[in-house]
């Protein structure tokens, strides 16, 4: 049984600054390790809530974020 999170995000709180990106989302029911391919990421233990901070970004750069 594959366990995606599409359709189950419940509140996204994004923060940045010139270099860094801190995420946090939360989702409508427990879901698996969301892939993040960069930063570190912490939950609340159940698998509702997360946090993403992804620091050492480069200024006049591109990024991607995607949630699978």
């Amino acid at each position: 049984m594959k366990l995606g999170i599409s359709g189950v995000v419940r509140h996204i709180l994004p923060g940045v600054s010139h270099n860094r990106f801190l995420i946090k989302v939360s989702f409508s029911r427990v879901v698996q390790i969301p892939s993040v391919r960069i930063g570190d990421w912490q939950y609340d233990g159940f698998g509702e809530f997360w946090s993403f901070d992804i620091a050492g970004l480069e200024s006049h750069t591109v990024y991607e974020l995607r949630l699978y």
